[in-house]
């Protein structure tokens, strides 16, 4: 199912000019990823971002797969996998936990989710991106949602990530890579 870009390709969380503003939530597509986003924003309780304490596993299980939590590491800026989902590990074709992001092999994926973590600390703003990937020679569109976590409230100190695939995918062992030639890379939508 290929869904339209919003109007003009303009990015999300940008308002185009002449458009009404849409609140950050009307722009998940996703249902899973809507979810996601009210349950993060519940647990803010009047801050400007939840910790990681104040999320229960039990209470996002329909997403937990596709959980990445990052942590944030100042001086520099540098991103770590505290967990990566099985579901998300079995798409990677490896378990990336306790790896750094910018320790991943050269090229576009790293370049991609390392620019999309320095976004999300530079705004301080949840961010949502739609991307493309051709998977087993369909091309297959996902949304990645990414929400700020902060022990004291304030200072990002993790990010938690969930990719959602608006298709069904093929189903590979556990921890193998796909065949040679079935993933190609990511390619941003928005």
């Amino acid at each position: 199912m290929a869904l339209p870009l919003l109007s003009g390709g303009v990015r999300r969380g940008v308002t185009p000019p002449n458009e009404p503003p849409a609140s950050f939530r009307d722009q998940i597509r996703h249902p899973d990823l809507r979810r996601l986003y009210d349950y993060w924003e519940s647990r803010r309780a009047g801050r400007r971002y939840p910790a990681r304490g104040d999320l229960d596993p039990v209470e996002f299980s329909f997403a937990l797969g596709n959980v990445t939590l990052i942590d944030v590491l100042y001086e520099p800026l540098r991103f770590r996998f505290r967990l990566m989902g099985g579901l998300q590990a079995q798409r990677v074709g490896q378990d990336m936990t306790g790896k750094m992001v910018d320790e991943l092999p050269p090229g576009i994926y790293r370049d991609l989710v390392l620019r999309a973590y320095r976004e999300a600390i530079e705004t301080g703003q949840p961010n949502l991106q739609t991307y493309e990937q051709v998977i087993e020679g369909k091309p297959r569109q996902f949304e990645v949602l990414r929400l700020p976590l902060a022990a004291d409230g304030e200072k990002i100190n993790m990010l938690l990530l969930c990719p959602m695939f608006f298709d069904p995918l093929p189903h590979w062992p556990p921890l193998r890579m796909p065949p040679p030639g079935a993933v190609g890379p990511p390619r941003r939508m928005d």
